[in-house]
């Protein structure tokens, strides 16, 4: 009877022990409201659409998959984020890695990682943003991949901005 009361609490403290360490993992994307507040101004898409190309060219069908060092979160999403470039590329688009660093533009305007940044034909902003929420980041909460058909499509209506979203992500740096 004892073993039975032991291995229940025992099996209770685990449950509990696990509970607490996968909310610990849970956090908002945007947890100071950055995005909130730059998504405000009407100027934010061609911002960014005009700091990109003047870094990276031509931002026509690219997909800037964004990552930062030591961030368990990018390891943890790694499968989704190969799933979601697999996707991209079905559909002409042009996957590229950017790791930040510290004097890097994108840190004024991400608030964490892992993210995406996708400009559709013509170069506009479609998508910025996590991948999904929830604690893997995966294809099942996805975001990014609800778009992907809708990048370039005939009428644009603007790039869709993800700020509220709750999941694994590292806060950039700058933010910290």
């Amino acid at each position: 009877m004892k073993t039975y009361v032991a291995f229940a609490t025992w099996l209770v403290l685990c449950f509990i022990g696990l509970a607490w360490a996968l909310t610990w993992r849970l956090v908002n994307f945007d947890h100071q409201g950055l995005l909130v507040e730059q998504m405000r101004e009407l100027s934010f898409d061609q911002a960014i659409e005009q700091q990109f190309a003047a870094h990276y060219g031509d931002l026509s069908n690219q997909a800037f998959h964004i990552s930062q060092s030591g961030c368990f979160c990018q390891q943890v999403a790694q499968p989704h984020i190969s799933s979601v470039s697999k996707v991209l590329t079905e559909h002409a688009f042009n996957n590229r890695s950017l790791l930040l660093k510290p004097e890097h533009f994108l840190l004024e305007h991400l608030p964490s990682t892992p993210a995406i940044v996708v400009f559709n034909q013509t170069g506009q902003l479609a998508f910025f943003g996590p991948y999904s929420t929830g604690l893997l980041c995966s294809t099942g909460n996805g975001f990014i991949e609800r778009q992907i058909s809708q990048f370039n499509r005939q009428q644009y209506y603007g790039a869709t901005v993800i700020s509220d979203a709750k999941g694994c992500y590292c806060p950039t740096k700058t933010t910290a």
